[in-house]
């Protein structure tokens, strides 16, 4: 049997969580014990196959480009699996386990993905991020986990005013780099969505850990950059909107944010 993902990464997220195809995935494989199970990734984003890694229940990974499908007109066929649903399960090797388990038992912390890669969601040139950092780890008591893409870490470190380069840094730990306080993991979606499980809360763009945050229920405050304004604040009989609108989001224009709204 084949499922599918499909799209960018918060498309995964959103799949995972509500499609029969992954919810009953479970009560396909404990029905049929000897059916191969094959995943096939339809997206142009590579981090989307990585939700399956490591998966006891899934046989075979195929990466296929998302560009090919449009450009051929191929269709998806997605399975409607019969069963009891389950949350998914994200699975983590010895080395990110180490990782997560490092950060968790560390201190309590927040999260924040502060990227995203549509430019017109994108928040952190609108953030004081030294100010907010500063005030999660002297103010709340807290550490701060930094997610996102290898090629912002520079650009996050020096915002965030710390002027060592990911080469010359006080601490490495298997893909972690550390920031007095201050974590950055790599980017990797099961690594990310454990540490967003484990932290007191997140703040995020609209991006797949906003989907990823809202699925878990994470208490999060999603911060809008100035192209999302309208679809959010303005627009508030747009389904996608309310789709998402549950008592522990927070929807607020990134230019506005106020550091007081961190009540944990």
């Amino acid at each position: 049997m084949e499922i599918f993902l499909h799209g960018g990464l918060g498309d995964g997220f959103m799949q995972m969580f509500t499609e029969s195809q992954h919810t009953n995935l479970q009560s396909f494989s404990d029905a049929y014990p000897d059916e191969k199970i094959i995943c096939r990734v339809i997206s142009n984003n590579q981090d989307l196959a990585e939700l399956y890694k490591h998966n006891p229940l899934v046989d075979v990974i195929i990466k296929e480009s998302e560009t090919y499908y449009r450009i051929n007109n191929k269709l998806i066929y997605i399975p409607n699996i019969e069963g009891e649903p389950q949350l998914p399960k994200f699975y983590l090797d010895e080395k990110e386990t180490d990782i997560v388990d490092w950060i968790v038992d560390d201190k309590p912390f927040v999260f924040i993905h502060p990227y995203s890669s549509t430019s017109y969601k994108q928040i952190e040139t609108l953030l004081n991020l030294r100010g907010l950092v500063d005030y999660i780890i002297d103010e709340l008591d807290h550490n701060v986990v930094f997610f996102g893409k290898s090629h912002t870490f520079d650009e996050y470190s020096h915002s965030i005013g710390y002027q060592d380069t990911l080469e010359h840094l006080p601490y490495e730990r298997k893909g972690l780099y550390n920031f007095s306080n201050v974590f950055i993991p790599y980017n990797n979606p099961r690594v990310g969505i454990k540490l967003l499980q484990n932290s007191d809360k997140a703040i995020v763009t609209e991006s797949g850990c906003f989907q990823a945050a809202t699925y878990i229920r994470k208490p999060s405050l999603i911060l809008l950059g100035k192209g999302m304004r309208k679809k959010y604040l303005a627009d508030i009989d747009n389904p996608y909107f309310k789709g998402f609108k549950f008592p522990w989001n927070g929807f607020i224009e990134a230019s506005k944010f106020d550091y007081s709204l961190l009540k944990l």
